[in-house]
């Protein structure tokens, strides 16, 4: 996942938010149930320096989300808040979004059914 200048790009995104950039499968490293909405307000608001920025923020929002979900610490509303995400922005996140949904009927990844709804919209 790297352009002409390296990782440059997810040095930048993780400094924005505060994340280690040296991890080796960073949006699962990275992923924070509790920051979530943080990290779907930054997406929708990131200009990408390259192509693979949308898929790492796609990865570290689905794994963040399923954190949170397994925890049970999903409201009603934050739920209906994720889907609606997930209509607007999985098509920015091809990559992962073909392989989450891969995951649909893998309880260890609840998210994944979501998405696999949102897909199939």
């Amino acid at each position: 996942m790297k352009n002409d200048s390296g990782h440059h790009w997810l040095e930048k995104i993780s400094a924005s938010l505060g994340l280690d950039s040296t991890c080796q499968d960073w949006g699962v490293e990275n992923s924070d149930s509790e920051r979530l909405q943080e990290f779907m307000l930054f997406f929708e608001s990131h200009i990408p320096l390259h192509s693979w920025a949308f898929e790492e923020l796609g990865e570290l929002i689905l794994q963040s989300a399923n954190d949170k979900m397994e925890s049970g610490e999903f409201s009603e509303i934050e739920l209906g808040e994720f889907r609606q995400f997930l209509l607007k922005n999985h098509q920015k996140f091809p990559e992962v979004t073909q392989l989450w949904v891969g995951l649909s009927e893998d309880p260890d990844f609840p998210v994944a059914g979501i998405l696999y709804s949102c897909v199939a919209c």
